[in-house]
């Protein structure tokens, strides 16, 4: 299950990628994006953060925000994944980063649209 969360004052967006939520040791870029992933002390994404160009992004799913989102079972290239998407628009660009693939609507990485998660083992518990 993952949590999405917007700050409206603040004008960030937060998804929680794990039911835990735990403090993260470190942040990092996800590639060339507005986004930034909190990892854990095993180097996994524990959360993602939305700010600046990429918050609106998390302000649209208003629907969901608050709400415990399961991620769906599926397989891609003949392996099992576990996937959330905020629209059906297909991927212009995917980032792969510590077992996620983060999917953009676009070739610039500006319009976020999901992720899959590839390897459960690099997804804290």
């Amino acid at each position: 299950m993952i949590l999405i969360t917007y700050d409206d004052e603040a004008e960030m967006g937060y998804i929680y990628m794990t039911e835990k939520h735990t403090d993260p040791v470190t942040t990092e870029d996800i590639g060339e994006t507005a986004l930034m992933a909190d990892l854990d002390r095993d180097n996994r994404i524990i959360g993602i953060e939305f700010s600046g160009d990429a918050a609106p992004d998390i302000a649209r799913l208003g629907t969901i925000a608050g709400k415990k989102q399961k991620l769906e079972p599926a397989f891609l290239n003949g392996e099992r994944v576990y996937s959330f998407r905020s629209n059906r628009l297909k991927a212009a660009k995917t980032i792969l980063m510590n077992g996620v693939g983060f999917h953009f609507a676009d070739t610039g990485c500006q319009h976020f649209i999901g992720f899959d998660v590839f390897d459960r083992k690099e997804k804290s518990e």
